[in-house]
């Protein structure tokens, strides 16, 4: 379906530029590792940030502001872009900087305070990229299915038995719609339950008693539901 393919294409795009973002992010923080030199810093103040998020509720944030001496004996102070959870005013933090510019220092007492912000692009990138996999073959299944069935013999008129969602896709808070029909095999005396593509709008008012599935007269789990007379969704 268009939308699952426009979705997909959107998502993994954000997950490939999150994977740039992660391998530029490993490159620095290896780099800022290799060239760093390393000190006790103290904490002398701390910033508190309120936000409000998407659902309206408010998150402060605490910043330690650290205050450090460098390799000259200069006395340098910063705030941490991390935030760190207990915090108490006088403090000592191990702190890591570039000799030649120690404005860049960071707090490196912990490992989420080195490597945090290339942990998230990782998980950042992973969950787009494979949502994104994921939509998009949603997305082009159905159209393969159909060109596939040009190749099935038989042709098998199921009873309808219903409507359903389907909960294992959800779109907008959404599931999508998908007929459901039955057919019994008289050489076999075994029930096959099949399955159309999905709807986006419920398609009751356009069902009969009975629909067309053809499939793969070896394999009848290779079918394909014919709904070619049902609207589109604008």
């Amino acid at each position: 379906m268009k939308s699952f393919k426009v979705t997909g294409a959107i998502f993994f795009l954000i997950g490939v530029g999150s994977m740039i973002g992660l391998v530029v992010s490993v490159s620095m923080t290896k780099s800022f590792i290799r060239d760093a030199s390393t000190t006790q810093g103290q904490i002398v103040d701390v910033t508190t940030r309120t936000s409000r998020d998407s659902d309206g509720y408010t998150r402060t944030t605490r910043y330690p502001v650290v205050q450090f001496k460098d390799n000259t004996g200069t006395t340098i102070q910063f705030e941490s872009s991390s935030s760190v959870g207990t915090i108490r005013m006088g403090d000592m933090v191990e702190v890591s900087y570039i000799p030649d510019k120690p404005n860049s220092a960071r707090i490196t007492d912990s490992f989420m305070h080195l490597w945090g912000v290339s942990i998230f692009l990782a998980i950042f990138a992973i969950s787009f990229t494979g949502f994104g996999i994921i939509s998009y073959w949603f997305g082009i299944r159905d159209d393969l299915r159909e060109k596939r069935a040009v190749t099935y013999s038989k042709e098998i008129m199921a009873k309808i038995k219903g409507i359903e969602y389907n909960t294992s896709i959800r779109m907008n808070g959404r599931s999508p719609f998908v007929i459901k029909a039955q057919w019994l095999n008289p050489d076999t005396n075994e029930i096959h339950v099949f399955k159309s593509k999905n709807f986006w709008y419920d398609p009751s008012e356009y069902l009969k008693e009975e629909i067309l599935v053809k499939a793969d007269p070896r394999n009848l789990k290779k079918y394909w539901m014919d709904v070619s007379s049902f609207p589109k969704k604008a």
